[in-house]
């Protein structure tokens, strides 16, 4: 099992990137294929920790119908919740589900994970342990901070790459 986190403040850019890897994994019709199980993160009648549980179970679960599969938790809303400046117990407690169960568990023999969403801080313990952590890929994607001495040169190098 590999993970992939995508994150970051730009929302466009990180649906953008995971769907582009996506597309690269399983090709352009890759909704259609049945190595992928897609548990919607931003559905906003489902709180956080109830896609997180259906995204561990969906990933625990070893292929079926060949030799590997891959989960997408597509849009997680629980990167937010967790970097809010005024994290609750609730939001805490995601964290620590999201790295004992998610990020440190040894890997399912077949199976690929990609979790994305915006709002991950780089700061936080949480992202530091995805950039160092054995089988995880993380991409942090951010706007250029605005209050930056080169802040125009920021815009210039991302409106040209």
């Amino acid at each position: 099992m590999l993970l992939y986190v995508i994150s970051g403040s730009d929302d466009a850019a990180v649906k953008s990137r995971s769907l582009a890897l996506m597309t690269e994994w399983l090709g352009p019709e890759f909704d259609q294929s049945n190595d992928l199980e897609i548990v919607r993160g931003d559905d906003e009648t489902v709180n956080p920790e109830d896609s997180l549980n259906e995204f561990l179970a969906s990933a625990m679960t070893p292929p079926f119908f060949g030799d590997g599969k891959t989960v997408w938790l597509r849009h997680w809303s629980g990167f937010k919740a967790m970097s809010d400046t005024r994290a609750t117990k609730a939001a805490e407690n995601l964290m620590k589900r999201f790295t004992e169960e998610v990020v440190k568990p040894a890997p399912v023999p077949g199976v690929r994970l990609l979790v994305d969403g915006s709002g991950l801080d780089g700061r936080k313990a949480l992202a530091k342990l995805l950039k160092n952590a054995e089988n995880v890929e993380f991409e942090l994607i951010n706007l250029p901070d605005q209050k930056a001495r080169d802040f125009v040169r920021q815009q210039v190098t991302s409106l040209t790459a």
